[in-house]
């Protein structure tokens, strides 16, 4: 079964007997400064407050030990408002780190990391990465709490993109 497929996906990165090539899949996504030696693979509920919110639910929502929040999603099929979702995933994720009595400075940064089996965006590279910026100065915010990567994996001409998570389970 290939493990782009949802269900194999989930058995094969979001159990904790697997987790250290969960680590070796989002560490070839993010960052130096991200990078990760462990993690909690968390609940990957998204919880209702309301009668009426949305549930969502991830595929897999971790904690590294470096107190960053990353929440991994595999889509096969085209979504129409997929970009949407994944904004509303992060903003779940990150939302849902305050508790009654925590303050603001407890919010931690969540990296939400997005392999799609479709093109959803207008960029020309498969592997993008969002922030908030100012749009004249270019600076970043000034808490870097916010970071969405898309992989499209049909955006590609290299063999080895595609093959990264297949790469990954060898």
């Amino acid at each position: 079964m290939s493990p782009l497929v949802d269900f194999a996906f989930k058995k094969l990165f979001g159990v904790d007997e697997n987790k250290d090539i969960l680590i070796d899949l989002i560490n070839a996504i993010v960052s130096a400064d991200d990078q990760i030696v462990n993690l909690e693979i968390k609940n990957p509920y998204n919880e209702k407050s309301f009668k009426q919110d949305k549930l969502s639910i991830l595929d897999i929502k971790a904690l590294g030990a470096n107190k960053n929040w990353y929440l991994i999603e595999m889509q096969m099929l085209r979504h129409e408002f997929f970009d949407s979702r994944a904004l509303y995933y992060w903003s779940k994720v990150y939302s849902e780190q305050l508790n009654t009595g925590i303050n603001f400075n407890g919010l931690e940064k969540t990296i939400s990391i997005n392999f799609l089996n479709f093109n959803c965006l207008t960029e020309d590279k498969y592997h993008n990465i969002y922030k908030i910026k100012n749009v004249e100065s270019n600076k970043e915010y000034r808490r870097d709490h916010f970071e969405i990567h898309f992989v499209e994996l049909k955006n590609t001409t290299k063999p080895s993109v595609p093959c990264l998570i297949a790469g990954l389970t060898s």
